[in-house]
């Protein structure tokens, strides 16, 4: 491609980024503007309303006065003004508008049932008849006819000054916002941009190298979003194209999952903690009721209260595990660790506790890999308790560690139920277990195979499971072996 046609591409770039800015800036000023023009009118309604109360009881004031010292006789009639205020003779021509009987209780009572109306004043200009303007009251029931008549002029220009400089604070504030709106935007969009150069460089040199392309997919699932519920459509000729469509869509996808796994995850955690926190209280109520004269109540709840509560600690402290793993807060003590020695410590301690079952363990020379000794001991305890659940009494559990080909692997087989083809998939998924009625039984929030999971990513480490119904189930974590020599090396002699 010529320069020329590269000049067109990156100038079709820049338009489109003005555009952008352009398009989202004055979306922004309108909705200022809009707000700044409803407090304008606002502020005009409680100046007008305010002034109107103030007429109002004013005028009220001026008509009590003048029915307690009677009306002046002869002559002009004006009698007294102040603050903007007269009492005069009505003009011949005015009209007033009386409100009716029903909104009466709105004015003063001296001036309920008056005429009022606005005269504007005469001028030049459409501004000089409004600072002539009047509000004038006409009482009933005054001999002779009297008016209050409302100067409005020195408050209107008042308030309009006032008007004039908010409006001007205003049109400053706007014209400020829009440069600091446009930066705001070209910060938020530049992911945007990244993307619109990305394709421009694609269309000018034509073809991309694969390790290109993931580089384009990784910047593009490095986007953050919150909620976006489209998918682009992946159609058209040009693969680099499709490429780009793919990788969004597919963050989208996992976005959406995530969303979806995390909700589950709070609503299984939530139900999980209520089954023991339910069972803790009835106890208590037991104890409350029968407790105090009854010591086989007592112990019977005592048991059960501090069962439950070793449950539930438990429970808190496998979610705490997950929740440092997936904040990628878990730190790993790496050293050069046989496997073969955990496998005799993990059998030493279960044959202690576990007597019901066949607990052999498979001979062979030391297997070495580089990783956190406790987390591995872990992942095999788990392992192992959870064939001692679903495997009968009397039932043959195997452990063991071995070399295949470049990989460690820690095995366990057993004798037990078996897991159904439909359910083998989910086995590691967080709170699933693939009977809830046998799962009551055995007890466990299902979240055991999920940390074992977990603790095998962290390693660089992989399952592999096989299982038939009432067979048995063998279960595989494969480490990588160079690790492990590499951390001998370093290590060197003692």
């Amino acid at each position: 491609m010529d320069r020329s046609q590269s000049e067109t591409g990156r100038r079709f770039s820049d338009r489109m980024r003005q555009s952008i800015v352009l398009s989202l800036n004055t979306r922004l000023f309108f909705r200022y503007l809009g707000v700044f023009i409803s407090m304008d009118v606002l502020l005009c309604a409680l100046f007008a309303g305010g002034l109107l109360f103030y007429a109002e009881s004013v005028s009220a004031k001026y008509v009590l006065a003048a029915e307690a010292a009677g009306a002046p006789g002869g002559g002009e009639l004006a009698f007294t003004e102040a603050a903007g205020f007269r009492l005069a003779s009505p003009d011949a021509d005015l009209k007033g508008y009386v409100p009716p009987e029903a909104f009466r209780f709105l004015y003063p009572e001296a001036t309920a049932d008056a005429a009022r109306s606005l005269r504007m004043g005469s001028g030049d200009t459409w501004w000089d008849s409004v600072l002539g303007s009047e509000y004038v009251v006409v009482p009933s029931g005054l001999d002779p006819p009297l008016a209050v008549y409302f100067s409005l002029g020195e408050p209107l220009r008042l308030f309009g000054w006032l008007l004039l400089i908010f409006a001007i604070a205003q049109a400053l504030a706007l014209l400020r916002g829009l440069a600091r709106n446009a930066r705001t935007i070209r910060e938020a969009i530049r992911p945007v941009n990244e993307l619109a150069e990305a394709a421009r460089t694609l269309n000018e040199r034509g073809e991309m190298s694969p390790a290109e392309l993931r580089r384009l997919a990784g910047t593009l699932n490095a986007i953050n979003a919150d909620h976006l519920d489209t998918r682009i459509p992946v159609s058209g000729a040009q693969e680099e194209l499709k490429t780009l469509a793919a990788a969004i869509n597919s963050l989208l996808d996992r976005i959406n999952e995530s969303y979806r796994a995390q909700a589950r995850f709070v609503s299984d955690a939530s139900h999980e903690l209520r089954t023991p926190i339910s069972v803790i209280r009835g106890y208590a109520n037991l104890l409350d009721r029968w407790g105090k004269n009854d010591p086989e109540t007592t112990q019977e709840a005592i048991t059960a209260i501090k069962h439950e509560s070793e449950a539930m600690q438990e429970l808190v402290e496998q979610l705490l595990f997950l929740a440092r793993s997936d904040n990628d807060t878990l730190r790993l003590t790496l050293s050069p660790v046989d496997l073969m020695e955990i496998v005799e410590e993990v059998y030493r301690e279960t044959n202690l506790v576990h007597t019901e079952h066949r607990l052999e363990r498979a001979p062979g020379p030391p297997v070495v890999v580089s990783g956190d000794a406790g987390l591995l001991k872990q992942a095999l305890r788990i392992l192992v308790d959870n064939s001692i659940k679903y495997t009968p009494p009397g039932g043959r559990i195997l452990i063991g560690a071995k070399r295949e080909g470049n990989e460690a692997v820690l095995l366990v087989e057993d004798e037990g139920t078996g897991v159904s083809p439909e359910a083998l998939p989910r086995i590691f998924d967080r709170f699933y277990r693939a009977e809830e009625s046998r799962a009551r039984k055995t007890g466990g929030a299902g979240l055991g195979l999920s940390i074992a999971k977990r603790i095998a990513d962290e390693h660089g480490g992989s399952f592999q499971v096989l299982s038939r119904e009432n067979i048995g189930t063998r279960m595989m974590l494969f480490l990588p072996l160079a690790q492990a020599e590499d951390a001998l090396k370093t290590a060197g002699p003692d």
